[in-house]
């Protein structure tokens, strides 16, 4: 078996597909003399359709105004439009982070349970304003962007 040649540390090469993907490769070696692409390391993100931007629109809009009044977190996030917006999985998240960026808003609830994960460092917990930029400093490393 040959060698490869050395990772290319996040190269970003997309390819949409009829289900409304993108695969993202993340990872990869080009050798050049044999001009071949040996992918170590790719993901498929599933893209919004106008539908799923159109229906996180109408929920996000509920979700505020049911909410409003609101003070406790647990009640916020404990709301049906919330939760709905939560069941549309993946599709859902670059919505989300664009009405982080343009409205703030506490999404943390859905966005660790739709993705897993959470940026939020514990000396941070509370801070709507960290907690806020983690999260979108975690959606640009994860090429969601």
């Amino acid at each position: 078996m040959a060698d490869l040649p050395p990772p290319v540390e996040r190269s970003r090469v997309t390819t949409a597909d009829t289900q409304q993907q993108v695969l993202v490769i993340t990872q990869s070696s080009l050798d050049i003399p044999t001009n071949t692409v040996t992918v170590v390391s790719s993901r498929i993100i599933p893209i919004p359709t106008a539908e799923d931007a159109e229906k996180f629109t109408r929920l996000a809009s509920q979700w505020r105004e049911e909410t409003r009044a609101l003070s406790s977190d647990s009640d916020i996030v404990a709301n049906f439009k919330y939760h709905q917006i939560m069941g549309m999985g993946e599709r859902a998240l670059p919505l989300i982070f664009e009405e982080m960026e343009a409205h703030g808003g506490r999404w943390f609830w859905a966005l660790r349970a739709i993705t897993g994960e959470n940026p939020v460092r514990p000396e941070d917990r509370g801070n709507v304003r960290r907690m806020t930029e983690a999260w979108l400093e975690w959606w640009r490393g994860h090429e969601y962007v």
